[in-house]
């Protein structure tokens, strides 16, 4: 790597040898056309849909999520290898005109609310796909997309945004590489975390139902119903104005996650939290003091001949039974209280086991959590080389 000399420019320095073009001056723009979400698998030609390029495609098209028959490919825009496809929709300024490069040599199409450049054959498309995803170009789409409720972002607007680009080709090329090689060290790593949540859930489906036993435990199990052993308790509201970024608890305002912190407690620690509106019926754990919002059923573990993780785990193992049974109380979704009380927990007869069983599951789970650290890390590792090599503060 070598460093070089920079020139201002209208989106920050770059590199005295790079151009500033607007993506208008190194191509073609055109528009996608049809393809509803029902057309989406009728047959088995590849197509791109807008939606899929905020849940598919990052940066590189490299699989579909769609597949048309012939006639609804001939009312779709069929795409070129070395397109750049980006999304003229979007809810939010900050993700609109979202892109991929497709780099197949293959029959493609692409939908409605989709805009492709089609880029002159002096531009790498790889490069093209990484930099239009840039911080900088993503300010300029952000300034250019128009509507509150629903942001569109036009062909013209988007070819008045400015790129920077390396004198050659080769040198986009090896950007491009370099920024392809750590995607493909985060796809193995996401490979395998997947893998390994698939190996716990068949554990749980094995270990909770005592399909299988851990050597040494025999004996039949219980049912046993949770209020029987537990108290559940709805949290108390607290306004984020008077929440504390720096605040010693967390908040959870809902199961999924912590949404906050707090100069004070309502948990102790060690408590199972279920979502109780909205997003209602998610479960977590958690293992310190917290405040527990209005929107969160907190679980308490009091008779001591049950072990609170494996209970955590187990209702884990049944929580489809509270998201697929929510209540729509004035049109959000909502779990009562009776749905906690009266859920069944089948656990092992000894408090022994109880503590095996969890010990096993808390394991993978923090061999899961360390893998995805690691996954985090890359990410942010990547997020750094994007803006360093895409503006030439470090040259390859």
């Amino acid at each position: 790597m070598k460093e070089t000399n920079f020139k201002h420019t209208d989106i920050g320095l770059i590199p005295q040898d790079w151009e500033l073009k607007t993506l208008g001056e190194i191509g073609s723009f055109s528009k996608g056309s049809g393809i509803s979400r029902t057309d989406a698998a009728t047959g088995d030609i590849p197509a791109v849909r807008y939606g899929e390029l905020y849940t598919i495609h990052d940066n590189l098209i490299k699989e579909f999520g769609s597949h048309i028959s012939k006639q609804v490919a001939t009312t779709a825009k069929k795409l070129t290898k070395g397109d750049i496809v980006f999304t003229c929709s979007g809810e939010t300024k900050e993700d609109i005109g979202k892109s991929a490069a497709f780099l197949y040599d293959c029959e493609a199409y692409a939908g409605g609310d989709l805009i492709i450049l089609s880029p002159d054959k002096d531009y790498s498309p790889e490069y093209l796909g990484f930099t239009t995803n840039s911080k900088e170009c993503k300010e300029q789409k952000a300034a250019r997309g128009q509507g509150d409720a629903v942001v569109h972002i036009s062909a013209r607007e988007i070819s008045t945004i400015q790129i920077p680009l390396p004198p050659t080709i080769d040198e986009q090329k090896r950007i491009a590489e370099a920024l392809q090689n750590i995607d493909s060290l985060i796809e193995a790593l996401d490979e395998q975390i997947a893998k390994k949540q698939a190996i716990k859930t068949g554990a749980m489906q094995q270990l909770l139902t005592a399909k299988t036993r851990l050597q040494g435990f025999t004996g039949e199990w219980k049912e046993i119903v949770l209020s029987k052993i537990a108290t559940i308790t709805i949290g108390e509201f607290v306004h984020k104005n008077k929440q504390n970024p720096n605040g010693l608890y967390p908040v959870y305002n809902g199961g999924i996650t912590e949404t906050g912190y707090y100069d004070d407690f309502n948990n102790t620690a060690n408590k199972i939290v279920i979502s109780a509106r909205g997003a209602a019926g998610y479960i977590n754990k958690v293992e310190r003091p917290y405040w527990a919002g209005n929107s969160s059923y907190s679980v308490g573990i009091i008779n001591k001949e049950f072990d609170w993780i494996y209970i955590y785990y187990f209702m884990k193992s049944k929580q489809e039974t509270l998201t697929e049974n929510r209540q729509q109380g004035g049109g959000v979704p909502a779990v009562n209280k009776n749905q906690i009380t009266d859920f069944v927990i089948f656990c092992p007869p000894t408090l022994a086991e109880q503590r095996a069983i969890a010990e096993v599951l808390s394991n993978m789970d923090a061999e899961i959590q360390a893998m995805q650290e690691e996954r985090n890390k890359y990410a942010l590792i990547k997020q750094g080389m994007m803006q360093e090599l895409l503006t030439g503060k470090i040259r390859i």
